[in-house]
């Protein structure tokens, strides 16, 4: 639910740049933003966020890291006490949607959602970027390629997580 140790990823505001926000200990939060512009429109843009146990957090816009900057400081390092709690069960998990009744849904399309179950390095992401994954890669914990679809569900390619029901968002296949 909302503001429940959450990890939210979206565009902030109406701006083109990305934020990146961890809610912890109920309402409080730290915002990581990028310092620039980094989502034009009608573009496609691979877009990646890695935070580490360390509090070790980056944003990648096309397998390039971009500038960010934490609660207005120029440091990409987290206090390890602000980070979400790890075991806990999510069951409110969406993408395009938002867990705050307020945010718009997500206008656009998505070729493929890829979970990891620890950061991936600069030089992991920028190789595999434009690669399909088989679903078997160490360490994947969810991989939804939104064009592959059984039903009202987005197949997850990784046995370690179940499906995704499909929600408000209408499908485009790539």
């Amino acid at each position: 639910g909302m503001r429940n140790e959450n990890i939210y990823l979206s565009r902030y505001g109406t701006t083109n740049r990305v934020a990146l926000r961890i809610y912890y200990s109920g309402a409080n939060y730290s915002e990581i933003l990028t310092t620039a512009s980094v989502l034009p429109t009608g573009v496609w843009t691979h877009l990646a966020a890695t935070m580490d146990a360390a509090g070790q957090i980056a944003i990648y816009v096309n397998g390039a890291a971009t500038a960010i900057t934490l609660n207005g400081l120029n440091t990409s390092k987290l206090d390890p006490t602000k980070l979400p709690k790890a075991g806990i069960t999510r069951s409110l998990c969406y993408i395009g949607k938002s867990n705050w009744t307020w945010d718009k849904n997500f206008q656009g399309s998505l070729a493929e959602i890829r979970l990891w179950d620890r950061a991936r390095t600069a030089e992991e992401i920028l190789a595999a970027r434009d690669q399909r994954l088989s679903g078997q890669e160490p360490g994947l914990f969810g991989c939804f390629r939104c064009n592959e679809t059984q039903g009202t569900q987005v197949r997850n390619l990784s046995l370690r997580l179940g499906h995704a029901a499909c929600g408000l968002v209408a499908r485009q296949a790539h």
